[in-house]
């Protein structure tokens, strides 16, 4: 069997003379061929014989040898290790940074991993912090992908001492940098192995579980639609729910009766195909097939799917604001309701969506009202809306409805009150965000609708015969 630098090493280190331990040395030179063998020797010249020339010429050999980044790293290493030599060592580094400094992968991407070599030979080797730093933060700078920014981010970690701030830097951009369900289930380990923040590991599996459930809704719907294995879908992921599901109880509100339901039934019945064709290519035509075919379905079945989707909830949103007086309600409130949703992870701007849907549903008439009332009772008695402005407004949006069907109405006193009292419990703890906008609108910083809000407090509070406790509601949100 032929000799290897291994074992010649381990013959050198059994010696007990210098004669012989040199002798299986030199052997060793004759077979060594890789940057880490010649490393290996001159290390064992180094501590068997202290001979600093044998070092060096090891260390040359080696550096001959080096072809690539990590070569280059495992000879700077040995010079500032074994040969003491400080600026040979740094004169690799740099070479090495030059290197990768216009270095890329196939995918075009830096690989911040000789990054974090090249830092932890300046600390580990050279005891030299601030190099060390400076090669993590161009790292950093360079990193194009997730697995870059978490590299560093590691690489910080390693480091003795706190650096909260430079991890949280390479995390931030790191979140700004997902693109797939994988990247956000690799974030959150990554978070959870350095200790990180526990609020943001939950945020990504959050995230995680609302992308899956899109995916696996997408393929249910290729069974269901394109091959009519309704079974099959089903068995994939459950079927849309009914509005009802989408609201859970967790406030009494005596009095009056909740119907998230009725509102969803009717606008179904009212609006037709080519309403339904305007909200489906509302994004610019983005996505109209599969949009067009998930509000088919809804108007038809009275069933919702959960979540509503990327694609469907933009085009929702965006009709929220351009659609006819029926278009608007319809798609505010399904909006409402996906927002309602104890799993949901949309919020643009409830409050401001409740606004319009009340308008919209007055223009249709007293069918909408009618019904426009049961479902914003399911709104407020639903889903935990205390740290949003949420739950005041939907309060509010709540006793305009039915002022303007009967403002005599005696459950509207308590009504006032509990808005006054919700109002005024949130702006204490959380301030008012807008203060010139004065009473209720100030506590949120959507405020495309206030002109809404006022003109529907003024049209239905601010009348002849208003009982006292409506005029005083609307002494306090009009303009001042």
């Amino acid at each position: 069997m032929p000799k290897t630098v291994k074992y010649c090493l381990k013959m050198a280190n059994s010696c007990k003379t210098s004669d012989e331990r040199r002798t299986h040395l030199e052997e060793a030179e004759g077979i060594a061929k890789t940057t880490q063998e010649w490393l290996r020797l001159a290390a064992a010249y180094r501590v068997l014989l202290d001979d600093s020339a044998k070092v060096v010429r090891c260390l040359e050999l080696g550096r001959a040898k080096a072809l690539t980044i990590a070569e280059l790293l495992v000879i700077a290493e040995g010079y500032a290790k074994e040969a003491r030599d400080a600026t040979a060592a740094i004169a690799l580094l740099n070479d090495a940074e030059e290197r990768q400094a216009v270095s890329r992968d196939k995918e075009g991407a830096n690989n911040t991993w000789h990054w974090k070599e090249i830092a932890s030979v300046y600390l580990s080797a050279l005891n030299d912090p601030i190099q060390a730093r400076r090669c993590l933060d161009r790292g950093l700078a360079l990193a194009t992908n997730l697995n870059e920014y978490i590299t560093i981010a590691r690489a910080w970690a390693a480091w003795k001492g706190q650096h909260h701030a430079e991890i949280e830097e390479c995390f931030n951009a790191a979140e700004e940098s997902i693109e797939t369900l994988e990247d956000l289930l690799d974030l959150a380990e990554a978070f959870h192995k350095l200790g990180f923040d526990r609020l943001r590991i939950r945020c990504c599996l959050d995230h995680a579980y609302y992308l899956s459930r899109q995916n696996l809704r997408r393929i249910a719907r290729g069974f269901r639609d394109w091959f009519d294995e309704a079974e099959t879908a089903d068995r994939i992921i459950p079927p849309d729910l009914p509005p009802s599901a989408f609201v859970t109880k967790v406030r009494a509100l005596p009095g009056w009766s909740s119907d998230a339901t009725g509102l969803i039934t009717w606008l179904c019945g009212q609006i037709d195909l080519p309403s339904l064709k305007s909200i489906a290519k509302a994004d610019y035509g983005c996505g109209v097939e599969e949009n067009l075919a998930a509000l088919t379905r809804i108007c038809e079945t009275g069933l919702i799917p959960e979540p509503l989707g990327i694609g469907l909830t933009e085009v929702l949103g965006l009709t929220r604001w351009g659609g006819d007086h029926l278009e608007r309600a319809f798609a505010s409130a399904l909006l409402c309701l996906q927002a309602a949703n104890p799993t949901a992870d949309w919020g643009d701007g409830v409050e401001q969506t409740i606004a319009v849907l009340i308008e919209s549903c007055i223009a249709l008439g007293s069918g909408a009202i009618a019904a426009l009332e049961g479902f914003l009772v399911a709104l407020v008695e639903g889903h935990c809306w205390e740290d949003t402005p949420v739950l005041p407004f939907a309060t509010f949006g709540l006793l305009l409805t039915a002022a303007r069907r009967d403002a005599s109405d005696p459950r509207l006193p308590a009504l006032v009150d509990r808005i006054v009292a919700l109002e005024l419990e949130y702006h204490k703890v959380q301030g008012y965000v807008e203060p010139q906008h004065g009473w209720l609108l100030g506590i949120t910083c959507f405020d495309l609708c206030h002109e809404i809000w006022r003109a529907l407090a003024k049209d239905i509070l601010d009348t002849q015969g208003s009982p006292p406790h409506l005029r005083g509601l609307f002494d306090r949100i009009k303009l001042v």
